[in-house]
């Protein structure tokens, strides 16, 4: 197959940065230009076990393998961040994330004419309002509170009129049912399709679009009904070998498939001319699997679940949201080394500013302390003591430079510790054992205020939790009925005195 891009270069693989990101919805072009490669097939796998062309797993979506190159940029995995696909949807479909947008923007607007139903003259000022904001903040143009206060007028209007003061069409009030149902109360009850509902939404002007909450430059109203969807790259939702040596497809996978099912067989019916009631079925059907697609456990609707094992699916809001979400798991929740958690007990015969240090944890957590002429013979008493022994040192860097572990050395006996010990020179670093007198920054999750992380002295005492103060817990809004806390050690001299005079309990 030929190459669309050429390969990239590793230097060239990031040639931009980042400065800001600005959140909307895409139009059905934009969509149809980023999601270049049609998915129209169910299927995953042909008989050989290959990936179908056209299907979910297509080799043009992106490289998962690191020994081969895409097809479509070249690159290998490493530099080719995947290719979206797409889905032609056979009828559309509203978007779950927008449905109490889209009820409050049809009981805004008039059904015929898409003007907001309030008097030219009042109608005329609130878009004056809009375009001053939008002018005065470039990047939001949506002004919340005004969108509110236009809600409320035409509520109020349309209480004692029921004509479109612009065109004298009936007004019609719009209730939601069932998660996405959305149905016409007056004069009879009757329900309103997606078709109906983009076909409204679209007669909405640009003017009138900033009144109902849609900033019309990234998200016009009806850009919240689906016509296309996005399919995502392969490395967003890599397949995985289980150690039968079967093949394990992504949540996200399994719920494409579902809707390549439903849309190929909504296409066909209406092809051939099936019954209304079966095409409304299954466009409910399609309707169902691509809000499960964005968010598999919105309120009022089953929840879509793993064949066999009953497990819930795991749809793209459930990725990014919550506590084992991509943002606060993965990119706020980031590991970090020099740091230890355990229980929490009270202990009121130390002091209100230090924190009680288990002698293992002590061990393990080092402070670096360069060698100088003052301290060249403590250091290389705890040298010689080893990491086994308390107080003594793990590691020493000659020079700075690459660590020596002690662990490594003491295998050969004392008498090279000793050897270690006697080479130390001003300039070199040893990583030595937390000791009293260190300071340390203390926290107590959640970190809801500044004072949910303090600076405490370490007094290393045996046991097996971290001690703290009874006076102290205020702060902390902490209890000793199993609460745990995280210790942090500073690594520079500069961090233990801002943890010393900025954070320390008693500057506090």
């Amino acid at each position: 197959m030929a190459l669309i891009w050429e390969p990239v270069a590793d230097e060239e693989a990031i040639p931009y940065s980042l400065r800001k990101v600005m959140f909307g919805l895409i139009s059905p072009s934009d969509a149809r230009r980023i999601g270049f490669i049609e998915i129209t097939e169910p299927t995953a796998y042909d008989e050989g076990g290959l990936p179908v062309q056209g299907g979910v797993l297509d080799p043009r979506l992106g490289t998962i393998n690191p020994r081969k190159r895409c097809p479509i940029c070249g690159n290998y995995p490493k530099n080719c961040p995947g290719h979206f696909g797409r889905i032609e949807l056979a009828m559309p479909v509203i978007h779950i994330g927008y449905v109490k947008r889209i009820k409050d923007a049809l009981n805004t607007v008039c059904h015929k004419c898409g003007k907001v139903l309030l008097p030219e003259d009042v109608r005329s000022q609130f878009i004056a309002k809009a375009k001053e904001v939008a002018e005065k903040y470039p990047e939001k143009k949506v002004d919340d509170e005004l969108v509110r206060q236009v809600r409320e007028e035409v509520k109020k209007y349309t209480k004692k009129r029921k004509k479109c003061p612009h065109c004298g069409a009936d007004v019609q009030r719009v209730e939601l049912e069932e998660v996405y149902k959305f149905i016409v109360k007056e004069p009879e009850p009757r329900r309103l399709w997606p078709t109906e509902i983009r076909d409204v939404l679209e007669r909405v002007s640009n003017d009138d679009a900033l009144l109902i909450g849609f900033n019309p430059e990234r998200a016009r109203p009806e850009w919240a009904v689906l016509t296309v969807l996005l399919v995502p790259p392969l490395p967003v939702r890599p397949s995985i070998y289980l150690e039968t040596g079967e093949r394990s497809e992504d949540d996200l996978t399994h719920i494409l498939v579902e809707i390549l099912k439903v849309n190929r067989k909504l296409h066909n019916s209406k092809r051939l001319g099936a019954p209304s009631s079966m095409v409304e079925s299954e466009w409910d059907l399609l309707q169902y699997w691509v809000s499960v697609f964005f968010n598999n456990a919105a309120a009022n609707m089953p929840v879509a679940t793993q064949k066999g094992t009953r497990r819930p699916l795991k749809s793209l809001f459930q990725r990014l949201s919550g506590k084992e979400g991509r943002l606060r798991k993965n990119l706020i929740g980031k590991r970090v080394n020099f740091s230890s958690r355990t229980v929490i007990s009270p202990d009121p015969m130390i002091d209100i500013d230090e924190v009680g240090v288990p002698v293992e944890i002590a061990m393990v957590l080092t402070v670096p302390e360069y060698v100088n002429e003052n301290n060249i013979e403590k250091l290389k008493e705890l040298v010689m003591r080893g990491p086994d022994e308390y107080p003594g040192a793990n590691t020493v860097r000659k020079g700075g430079a690459t660590p020596i572990s002690l662990k490594i050395i003491q295998r050969k006996g004392k008498d090279a510790l000793k050897e270690v010990a006697e080479q130390l020179e001003p300039g070199d670093v040893v990583e030595r054992h937390l000791m009293d007198g260190d300071y340390v920054i203390f926290n107590r999750q959640p970190s809801l205020h500044k004072l949910s992380m303090l600076g405490h002295r370490v007094k290393v005492l045996p046991g097996a939790t971290f001690r703290l103060h009874p006076a102290v817990c205020v702060p902390y809004n902490a209890d000793f009925d199993g609460d745990e806390m995280n210790l942090h050690a500073p690594q520079l001299l500069d961090g233990a005195i801002e943890a010393k005079e900025l954070m320390g309990v008693k500057n506090n």
